[in-house]
């Protein structure tokens, strides 16, 4: 899924900010677990996502583990609902990594047939992403914040207490109307 310039050029980013909140933006959701491939993951290899790039996201998660890479938010709009994963990173027997998932729907989702809807993913249950093992292993717990077809999400990276090691994100969703539909707050 990444070049080597590109996973070089992460790696240099997230080692320069180890240890403050970062957003990684992506075309791609990572850490969701599709319904279809926790009960057949051998069906990963016609994913065009991270689950059909066991090599990439493995590497990912190894060097945020063997690095200690706190307080990362991977964020992308691909499918369409907004809803938040948190994960728990593991590799190689080091401590194991918190981060988080966000997906926001685009402003504008239309065509509902070529949507994804939650029913399509694992949620509200923690469940490892497919090939997940003692090397490179993803934990994801997510849950779907909002389906409306016109809708928004703002996110609010905060301090939470005292020290700088204290950061929130919230996650809030809005309808057309820019009424507020779902709220979602964790420490990160």
């Amino acid at each position: 899924m990444l070049s080597q310039a590109q996973m070089k050029a992460v790696e240099n980013w997230l080692l320069a900010h180890r240890d403050q909140p970062k957003v990684l933006c992506m075309g791609t959701v990572f850490g969701w677990v599709e319904s279809a491939l926790a009960v057949a993951p051998e069906r990963c290899i016609a994913s065009d996502g991270w689950a059909g790039y066991p090599a990439s996201w493995r590497w990912l998660v190894q060097f945020i583990v063997h690095s200690q890479i706190s307080h990362t938010i991977f964020l992308a709009g691909d499918y369409h609902f907004s809803g938040v994963a948190e994960l728990s990173l593991s590799a190689d027997g080091g401590a194991p990594v918190r981060a988080l998932s966000v997906v926001c729907s685009g402003w504008n989702a239309s065509l509902p047939f070529a949507n994804a809807t939650p029913h399509n993913f694992v949620l509200d249950a923690t469940t490892p992403y497919p090939f997940s093992d003692a090397q490179a292993a993803i934990q994801s717990n997510a849950r779907g914040l909002g389906t409306e077809q016109r809708q928004f999400s703002k996110l609010t990276v905060r301090l939470a207490g005292a020290g700088l090691d204290r950061w929130a994100l919230d996650v809030e969703v809005f309808s057309e109307s820019e009424q507020p539909t779902a709220r979602w707050v964790a420490a990160l």
